[in-house]
Formats: C-alpha cells, structure tokens, sequence
C-alpha cells in the first residue's frame, strides 16, 4: 500500500484525506487481525493462571494460615482440654473446701487426723502396731557374670 500527501486544498482534499484514512484503517485492521487471536487467547490463559493463582494462595492461606482452619482447630483442642482441666480443679477446690469447714466445725474430724497423721494418743490408751509386711527380696539376677561386676 502506497501513501501519498495530499496536496490539494478545499472539499475534495477533505474527501481525499478521509479515503486515505479508511484506507489506512482497513490496512491496520487487516495487519493486526491475524495477531489479535492469538493475543487474546494467551492473555486469557494468562489472566486464568492468575486467578488459579490467586484462589489457591488464598485457599491456602484459608486452611494452613496463621489463623487458618488447622490453626482453629488447634485452638478448639487446647480450649477443650483447658475446659476439662479447669473443671477437674475446681472439683479438687470443693473437697478442700469441705475438708476445710470439717477441720474448722468437727473435733471428731481434727481428732482422727491427729491419730491417723502424727499417730497421737490420749494419756491413758494403749496402741497396738501391727508389723508392716515387708516387700519380698528382689529376685536373682537370670545372667549369672551379671553378679561380678
């Protein structure tokens, strides 16, 4: 395709002018619809690459992140056995709390502790001990050089 300058004046250089124009723009239309497919296409693979980019990073962020779903998960066992925990204490926390009112309130209470405990015994009474069963002697060693060293 040729281009020429167009040197004449008035209305018919204005329809010059304009033929050449849409001579220019087919020709530019035809030079580039051959490549425009193909750069199209892999724009659009491109653009899909990184929305599957992005949609897995932010999967992963989702379940393995610092305040992921693993993470959550973690956060519900720890709070669970902290529950249980809490619960075993406080059940503790009762009984010494009756055990305390016992001491404080029942002389029947102080007095067995007090015998049981620091083995005390009122002036007068006798206490019978019964020989504790002694553990039997451990068993011989089955290698018998196990004994010279």
């Amino acid at each position: 395709m040729k281009y020429r300058i167009a040197s004449r004046t008035g209305e018919d250089a204005g329809r010059e002018l304009m033929a050449l124009a849409e001579d220019a723009g087919s020709a530019g239309c035809r030079l580039f619809a051959n490549c425009k497919q193909p750069l199209l296409h892999w724009g659009r693979r491109l653009t899909a690459g990184g929305v599957f980019l992005l949609a897995a990073w932010l999967a992963f962020g989702v379940v393995a992140g610092p305040n992921g779903w693993l993470a959550y998960r973690g956060k519900v066992i720890e709070n669970q056995k902290l529950l249980r925990q809490i619960d075993q204490l406080q059940k503790e926390n009762d009984q010494l709390e009756e055990s305390v009112k016992k001491f404080k309130n029942d002389p029947q209470t102080i007095e067995r502790e007090a015998r049981e405990h620091f083995r005390w015994v009122k002036p007068g009474e006798i206490v019978y001990l019964r020989p504790e069963k002694k553990s039997p002697p451990p068993p011989p060693p089955a290698n018998p050089t196990a004994e010279k060293q």
